[in-house]
């Protein structure tokens, strides 16, 4: 689990508290299965820190190990191999993020057999992401962002982080692409399940803005900005700054209606 509080001075403390740990488990009872979780939890907090060398130096030879031990159908396998295929997508080297979410995927989805599943959602999620960032191919993107939104909403209740979160990405895709209708379904779906403190559904809402400021429906344009301003700062996010100052010019400019 990533830090709920993500202020550098958090993330720095955890980081510190669980080195510790993973420290005097070893020492006193040696490589075990509660070592490990908290060696997968370390390299999540150094991705947090951007330190991705040092999160590879210890998913690689981990993977090697798991794979010695269980087999490549192991699912630990697969989440490592997912973890490695994120950091190369946070680095831009796609074709080696490709790889890795590739096979991790595979590997969930013989597991699961096309049952609901919050990995094999996680999973999908990735490479849509991917297809959707380095090479705008919509039709792969979709496909993949279909399959996550659908293994997020399990006959117990769809899972409302998860949900907001791949609608907020697809809604973005398909306003790109110029699908308003299927955008604006999706980025409502986005709003409704995104709190505005939280960096995507920030940015759910001022995409959503933007279309419906196509329409001339200004109203609510505004109360999406206004809703979103807040939590837009120029440190955390450049382009979001950016987008936000090009929203307000645009509704500055426009008679309300």
């Amino acid at each position: 689990m990533r830090c709920r509080d993500n202020s550098p001075e958090t993330i720095a403390r955890t980081e510190k508290e669980v080195r510790e740990a993973i420290a005097s488990l070893t020492s006193r009872f040696g490589a075990n299965d509660g070592v490990l979780r908290l060696q997968l939890r370390y390299t999540r907090v150094l991705q947090q820190l951007r330190r991705y060398d040092e999160a590879v130096a210890i998913l690689q030879p981990m993977l090697q190990l798991q794979i010695r031990q269980y087999g490549e159908q192991s699912t630990i396998v697969a989440y490592i191999r997912s973890e490695l295929g994120n950091i190369a997508f946070e680095r831009h080297r796609y074709d080696e993020a490709q790889t890795y979410l590739q096979r991790a995927y595979e590997q969930y989805s013989r597991v699961h057999q096309g049952s609901v599943d919050e990995d094999l959602s996680r999973s999908a999620f990735a490479l849509a992401r991917l297809y959707d960032v380095s090479s705008n191919d919509f039709e792969k993107a979709g496909k993949y962002y279909d399959i996550a939104l659908q293994m997020a909403s399990p006959s117990s209740g769809p899972l409302p982080l998860q949900v907001g979160r791949y609608s907020a990405h697809y809604g973005a895709m398909l306003k790109r692409k110029g699908d308003h209708t299927r955008a604006e379904a999706l980025l409502r779906r986005a709003v409704s399940n995104l709190p505005s403190s939280q960096a995507e559904g920030v940015r759910a809402r001022l995409d959503l803005a933007e279309l419906l400021l196509t329409r001339g429906e200004n109203e609510q344009a505004l109360a999406l900005e206004q809703e979103a301003a807040p939590g837009v700062t120029p440190q955390n996010d450049p382009d979001m700054t950016a987008q936000l100052a090009k929203l307000k010019a645009h509704l500055e400019g426009a008679p309300a209606r």
